[in-house]
């Protein structure tokens, strides 16, 4: 039996993509991380949306933060 994922687990999943595309494409133009608003801004979602991709992207091991000095 195959698995069919729900309509929201497909937005979540497409928003996640969104999120660590916007920030490896950033990277590659500028040479260091996007904020929060410009990752926002790339994804049309809230700050507090991408946070919340954040966690969910370093939690599954797709990207590494460390803190801002």
């Amino acid at each position: 039996m195959s698995k069919v994922k729900s309509a929201r687990q497909r937005e979540r999943m497409e928003i996640a993509r969104c999120v660590l595309a916007a920030i490896r494409a950033y990277i590659e133009e500028h040479g260091h991380s996007p904020s929060l608003t410009e990752i926002a801004a790339a994804c049309f979602i809230s700050r507090t949306t991408v946070l919340r991709y954040l966690d969910l992207l370093e939690a599954r091991g797709c990207i590494k933060r460390t803190p801002a000095m």
